[in-house]
């Protein structure tokens, strides 16, 4: 994944932002083709957003409803329905009240209803004691869905605010923040062609979410690479893990930034360890077979062993990048490994709005990364020239095996003296927060890349990005709600019209090629003011 070296001395001297012009000078005159969206389409998200909010307590209300209609199915069974009923809230005070709860439980409700219904009399206690048994995996294990715009949008309107981040005396639960203070919107990735609709090479693999605790306010994005394993196992760990009431108590105890760093090394211990078999399987098979035969001679010898060995691979393969923010005391704080970025966007002197970038990209491009490696014995020149770091683009990630306990089998690596890949974050200074302080966003790198793709150009991404985000608000956008869905989806239309248009005359020309594929794109923006 490319970055520019612009943005690595972006995050080294906070002091270096670039000036972007305000919501009302740009609507006046946009030099960037990404701007030019069309009003009515941006005025039109506002209306329909009640119309959401509106209709996820619907569908929250929903369980209920399902469990009122199996004493119908039934008919000789009232007895079940309370158990029904009464053990689907247990488990929501795991996330106290998150939406995302609500819309896991509701394909639970509906699949024990067909059971209710055929059950006698005697299976319906077992059906209704079933679902207290699932309904706390949920919780441990929240799906993509769960923070999804729509849902982020119909938790209680509560309006946190970065520099008020406890909540009401006693409470200790976590709670997914609204969709009227922080958007939050994710998009599939897409390729292009100009004889059919786009179409998704993959599920979408990027995570994200926005936590609101007793004194604390967390925001992360996960982009998964090689499958969606690493990115849903990250998000469900430290979800779990934030969740936990204890967690603060340990904080205050040590610095906040080993404690942060502390959370992405476990994450990936416990990543591996659940690939313990796999590993040792591996390691077992490998022993059996010559270190000096070539891959077509060790097939001939040892088939079996070769073929459970392509089989084990899968298992082991997948990674994510991690990037969190978190707020504690008015006291920002950030972590992160790979291309995901974290950016303030704050006033400054002249009234205008910057972007700060608080993240550091870990890729190849980056010089701190290849002096890191060239300490451990990888050639610079060999890393530039491939663009990466054995298989992956980013050279530290959560995951990612074969470069890190496994990177001996990969040739390119083998001159390494240590694994090159590591989960170590980056930590960024800690920062008071201040009135000029406006918005915090996060995003995976598919929305600054496509953007790239699109434009043609890899200066002032960051800024295009507020930029953006200016214009919706600008056009008449009032409400956070829609604001990242509709950001994305500016994006992806901009990246198809430019790979249609030069696609239509050259299919090689270089924007064709830039635009026809583009990755998942995930966009956090939390309004801080």
């Amino acid at each position: 994944m490319s970055s520019s070296q612009e943005n690595q001395n972006e995050t080294k001297s906070q002091d270096e932002v670039k000036e972007v012009d305000t919501p009302l000078q740009q609507s006046e005159g946009s030099t960037h083709s990404l701007t030019c969206d069309e009003p009515k389409s941006s005025e039109t998200e506002p209306k329909s957003e009640p119309k959401l909010s509106e209709a996820e307590p619907q569908s929250s209300e929903a369980e209920p409803q399902s469990s009122d209609t199996e004493p119908k199915s039934s008919e000789a069974e009232p007895k079940s329905e309370p158990k029904s009923s009464e053990a689907e809230p247990k488990s929501e005070p795991k996330l106290s009240e998150a939406e995302p709860q609500s819309s896991e439980a509701e394909p639970q409700s509906s699949d024990t209803e067909p059971k209710s219904s055929e059950a006698e009399p005697k299976s319906e206690p077992k059906s209704s004691e079933a679902e207290p048994k699932s309904e706390p995996k949920s919780s441990e294990e929240p799906t993509v869905s769960e923070t999804e715009p729509k849902s982020s949008e119909t938790e209680p309107k509560s309006r946190p605010k970065a520099s008020d981040c406890t909540e009401e005396p006693g409470t200790s639960t976590p709670t997914f923040l609204t969709g009227d203070v922080c958007s939050m919107a994710t998009v599939e990735n897409a390729r292009y062609s100009v004889d059919g609709p786009p179409l998704a090479d993959h599920p979408n693999e990027d995570r994200h979410f926005a936590l609101k605790g007793d004194k604390f306010i967390t925001w992360c994005v996960f982009d998964g690479h090689n499958g969606s394993r690493a990115a849903e196992f990250a998000y469900n760990y430290l979800l779990k893990r934030l969740c936990q009431p204890s967690w603060m108590s340990t904080v205050k105890q040590a610095d906040i930034g080993e404690a942060l760093k502390d959370m992405f090394m476990d994450t990936e211990k416990e990543f591996f360890d659940k690939m313990k078999d796999h590993i040792e399987r591996k390691k077992e098979l490998q022993s059996k077979i010559p270190p000096n035969l070539t891959s077509y001679a060790a097939y001939m010898q040892f088939p079996a062993e070769v073929q459970e060995l392509q089989e084990i691979e899968p298992e082991l393969s997948g990674g994510c990048t991690a990037a969190m923010a978190v707020v504690i005391d008015n006291v920002l704080y950030v972590a992160n490994v790979g291309d995901s970025r974290v950016l303030l966007v704050l006033e400054n002197s002249e009234g205008k709005l910057v972007t700060q970038q608080l993240s550091v990209d870990h890729t190849v491009e980056n010089e701190d990364e290849l002096n890191r490696l060239e300490a451990i014995g990888l050639s610079s020149k060999d890393l530039i020239k491939a663009g990466r770091l054995g298989t992956q683009e980013n050279t530290r990630s959560i995951g990612d095996y074969s470069i890190k306990e496994g990177y001996k089998d990969v040739d390119s690596l083998l001159s390494a003296q240590s694994p090159p890949g590591i989960a170590t974050p980056d930590i960024m200074a800690p920062r008071r927060q201040d009135n000029s302080w406006k918005y915090l966003i996060l995003m995976t790198d598919g929305v600054y890349k496509t953007i790239e793709s699109a434009c043609g150009t890899s200066e002032s991404l960051n800024d295009m990005v507020l930029e953006m985000i200016q214009r919706q608000l600008s056009d008449g956008m009032t409400d956070l709600g829609h604001l990242s869905e509709s950001v994305l989806k500016k994006i992806k239309e901009e990246n198809e019209k430019t790979f249609m248009e030069n696609a239509r005359e050259d299919i090689k020309s270089p924007l064709a090629v830039a635009c026809r594929k583009r990755d998942d794109m995930t966009l956090i923006v939390h309004k801080l003011f």
